[in-house]
């Protein structure tokens, strides 16, 4: 088994100690035998990445991700799907150490790109579309973020459907911003429909189940305290 496979195994386990282990050696075995800028070398240095940003060592990952995405636009040039990929790391990279402006910044920058490259209805257009909503919010600037989040539900229910998993995150994250503005009444309803959805899909006892009906709990007891 490549050490890559291992470090994966270990990553998705959650034991981030020996994945890092794994990936390391991965990096370095790869340096030494297809050279620094080889596409293989930089996917493993972008892996590498993600797993320190995992770990919580946010400058490490950061300092990584400038230079793989650095390296990936020299070697497969600015428009390759794995320079894109480089680049939306990096932007949540700066969504991590709370530096929202650079992140919306790069996010705009790939999210065009991708849809110039790969296609609007591509899933990885998607999910820079919701990240860059993500970073509006952040920003407080709800009303972009709403107007995000609205062409974020629709585009997802066109590609996966209107129960898939993301197209319900979507959905849920949307009602997240109504309820930040205060605006509850709405976001209860979005939220109700949400947990209506994930409850016929997912069951009552899945962990995003419970996470809406634990909101609607909430925003009712919010409007009830409202009415009187």
């Amino acid at each position: 088994m490549r050490p890559i496979n291992i470090a994966n195994i270990h990553r998705q386990l959650g034991n981030y100690e020996q994945a890092l282990k794994w990936q390391i050696d991965c990096y370095e075995m790869q340096k030494q035998i297809l050279g620094e800028e080889h596409p293989n070398t930089l996917n493993s240095m972008l892996n590498l990445a993600i797993i320190y940003m995992e770990m919580g060592h946010c400058e490490q990952a950061l300092e990584l991700q400038i230079n793989c995405y650095g390296a990936h636009k020299r070697v497969l040039g600015e428009e390759h799907p794995d320079t894109l990929k480089a680049l939306c790391t990096l932007a949540n990279a700066y969504y991590s150490i709370r530096d929202y402006e650079k992140a919306r910044e790069l996010l705009t920058q790939c999210y065009e790109a991708q849809k110039q490259v790969l296609g609007e209805n591509h899933p990885d257009v998607l999910v820079s579309l919701q990240n860059l909503a993500a970073v509006y919010c952040k920003l407080e600037d709800y009303e972009e973020a709403i107007v995000k989040f609205k062409e974020c539900i629709e585009r997802s229910i066109q590609i996966l459907g209107a129960t898939h998993p993301t197209t319900l995150c979507s959905v849920y994250n949307f009602a997240m911003i109504l309820e930040e503005i205060g605006n509850y009444q709405s976001a209860a309803e979005v939220h109700k429909s949400c947990y209506d959805v994930r409850k016929i899909v997912l069951g009552e006892e899945h962990p995003d189940t419970q996470i809406s009906l634990g909101a609607l709990v909430r925003l009712y007891t919010i409007l009830e305290g409202a009415d009187e």
